[in-house]
């Protein structure tokens, strides 16, 4: 649901040099604070969905269920 307001209106993300897209939107659309008006750009698919692996397998290390809060601390 999130996720679907965050990108639904947008078009396909299509291909940059040769390299599938995908949309990906932050904060993360499995979270409360994810969805509508959140921050969209367009990522290389396959990093989309490593990315995604790793954020389920956080939620499920750390045991981070529905409605518990967490932080997200970036790293370069």
């Amino acid at each position: 649901m999130n996720r679907k307001a965050a990108t639904g209106s947008l078009p396909p993300a299509g291909v940059i040099m040769g390299v599938p897209m995908s949309w990906d939107e932050y904060p993360f659309a499995s979270s409360i604070q994810g969805g509508s008006g959140s921050s969209v750009r367009q990522v290389p698919l396959h990093e989309n969905m490593i990315q995604g692996g790793i954020i389920g397998a956080c939620y499920t290390i750390e045991d981070i269920n529905v409605g518990d809060s967490f932080l997200v601390i970036v790293t370069p």
